[in-house]
């Protein structure tokens, strides 16, 4: 059986100068560089939200510890209850 070609494999130094080759490796690696930096600052975001606490009051001297979600689930409730009351 006889091989057949379907293309022509064309090195990339006929095709781009190395001077070309070289500006486009160092754009790679300075926004490969990038995202990483901006992938280091995100895991650090994600990492001090994560253990975030508030005490929220609960009553005339009761606190108690919430995450952040939580606590702002509570002022919320809080903020429609203390709404409705304004209107009566």
């Amino acid at each position: 059986m006889a091989t057949t070609r379907k293309g022509m494999v064309t090195p990339l130094g006929a095709v781009f100068s190395p001077e070309e080759m070289r500006r486009a490796v160092a754009r790679v690696v300075e926004a490969a560089a990038r995202r990483r930096a901006e992938l280091a600052r995100l895991k650090g975001f994600a990492t001090n939200n994560a253990v975030l606490v508030s005490l929220v009051l609960l009553g005339e001297g009761y606190y108690t510890e919430r995450s952040a979600k939580q606590t702002t689930e509570i002022l919320c409730r809080r903020g429609i209850k203390l709404e409705t009351q304004l209107k009566r």
